[in-house]
Formats: C-alpha cells, sequence, structure tokens
C-alpha cells in the first residue's frame, strides 16, 4: 500500500477511534490496524470507522484495539507491525514501556507459580 493511503488510513483512524497510536500490518487482502482505542469507543464506532478506511484504501480493514491482545502477544504486535501513526514520540515510548511492563508482571507472575509447584507441589495455595 502507498504512503499516502496509509497516511489517509491513519488520519481517519486517529480522528474517528481517538487513538495516539496506530499500528499496521498489511496482508495478501486485507488490512490490519492495531491501537490503543479511547475507553468511551463503541463497536459501533469502529466498525463504521472501518468502512470509512476501507472506501478509502479499496481493501478491507480490520481496526482492533490492543487490549484485546493478551499481554503475550502485545511485544511482537509492537516489534512486527509498522508503526504508521503516534501523537508524539513520547507517547510512543510511554505506550511501548507499559506493554513491556504488562509482559514481564506475565512473566513475574508464571516464575511465581512454577516456583510455588516446586516449593510446595501444588500452583495453588489452599
Amino acid at each position: 500500500m502507498d504512503y499516502e493511503k496509509i497516511s489517509k488510513a491513519a488520519e481517519i483512524i486517529s480522528k474517528k477511534v481517538l487513538t495516539p497510536i496506530i499500528y499496521m500490518a498489511e496482508h495478501e487482502d486485507w488490512v490490519e490496524f492495531i491501537c490503543f482505542c479511547d475507553g468511551k469507543i463503541t463497536i459501533r464506532e469502529i466498525y463504521e470507522t472501518e468502512q470509512l478506511v476501507k472506501n478509502e484504501i479499496g481493501m478491507d480493514v480490520e481496526i482492533i484495539d490492543i487490549r484485546e491482545f493478551p499481554e503475550l502477544e502485545r511485544p511482537e504486535i509492537i516489534s512486527e507491525y509498522s508503526l504508521i501513526h503516534s501523537e508524539n514520540p513520547l507517547i510512543e515510548k510511554l505506550f511501548t514501556a507499559s506493554m513491556m511492563t504488562d509482559y514481564q508482571n506475565l512473566m513475574d507472575e508464571k516464575r511465581s507459580m512454577l516456583e510455588r509447584k516446586r516449593e510446595c507441589g501444588t500452583y495453588f495455595l489452599m
């Protein structure tokens, strides 16, 4: 997809879904946009925005809030998808740090459970 279409898509999504950051992955016949949606945005508004972007770029579109993905997948999205919109570099850094903190907390919880299993013979305390 060319730069103009990507820019137009990012502009539409950032205004309609009120997101400070947008990642994109282009597939064969559709485009996936991952963003951090405003909590007040409804599914209907996301669907309407998908239709606007689809009409603008001529491809099927899916807009997904990154919070719909498990913490384990979020660092992968940040590293493998293309960043196409960020309100400013500080927000991008804060967003990335937040996603990495969520991932680290998940790994700490996993380590704690494995340690508990090793010490007590069970994952759960009774």
